[in-house]
């Protein structure tokens, strides 16, 4: 697939490192494919009195993006704080066998574990609902898109210490890493979250809406294909 490549972009270092000896033309690194700063905005969202803590998680429901630890993660933690909530926005992949199905979907609703909506086309609401955004992926990302509306939005972050994911979350400052597939590691974070209060958790939203700000806004990122394009055509 590189063969006949003028230029071949990658995601993040370590998918560029692992695969670079394979490039015959260059080897470009442009993180993530850029988050709209000005649709997600965090001024969208209004106060609201609640005596819930909310995760969230958006994306495919697929067992490598971690949601049976986070499943499980959650179901722990509940157990101790009747008082945190999650939500899950996104659907089954029907037909690919890493899907949850239905079925576990419903049973998990049965048993107060999540609030399932399904595929959305506008998720700024539930951004807006959420205290925390958790993605336990385990999934080879290049930048997974839904940490950077997270950070957009000013919500901290809980994502795997993995390719793509460490990149965007800086531990302790805009949110917690933790080690993939591991259910223990994904309860402690989401129970240490819970219990940072509120004016620790504006500071962790407010350091990823910088981070975002200075490294992922989409016109900082197409600007750079745009100058790798040009560069490409200038030689042909």
């Amino acid at each position: 697939a590189f063969r006949f490549n003028r230029a071949v972009v990658f995601q993040n270092s370590e998918d560029m490192k692992t695969l670079e000896k394979l490039c015959e033309g260059d080897c470009l690194l442009i993180e993530s494919s850029g988050v709209d700063l000005k649709h997600f905005d965090p001024t969208l969202c209004k106060e609201a009195k609640k005596d819930e803590f909310t995760f969230l998680f958006v994306g495919r429901l697929l067992t490598d993006k971690g949601i049976y630890e986070l499943i499980k993660a959650f179901e722990k933690l509940k157990k101790e704080r009747p008082k945190v909530k999650l939500i899950t926005v996104g659907s089954p992949d029907e037909g690919n066998p890493n899907s949850v199905s239905k079925g576990e979907l419903e049973k998990w609703m049965k048993e107060g574990l999540i609030e399932w909506h399904g595929f959305q086309e506008d998720v700024r609401p539930f951004y807006c609902m959420a205290d925390c955004v958790v993605l336990p992926s385990y999934y080879r990302e290049g930048v997974p898109r839904v940490l950077l509306e997270a950070m957009a939005m000013e919500k901290p972050i809980i994502t795997t210490d993995a390719p793509g994911c460490r990149n965007v979350c800086v531990d302790g400052v805009n949110g917690f890493l933790v080690k993939p597939k591991d259910v223990e590691s994904l309860y402690l974070a989401m129970k240490r979250t819970v219990e940072l209060g509120d004016e620790k958790l504006r500071e962790f939203g407010k350091a990823g809406r910088r981070l975002a700000e200075e490294k992922y806004s989409v016109e900082k990122i197409v600007g750079e294909y745009i100058n790798l394009i040009e560069a490409v055509l200038s030689k042909s």
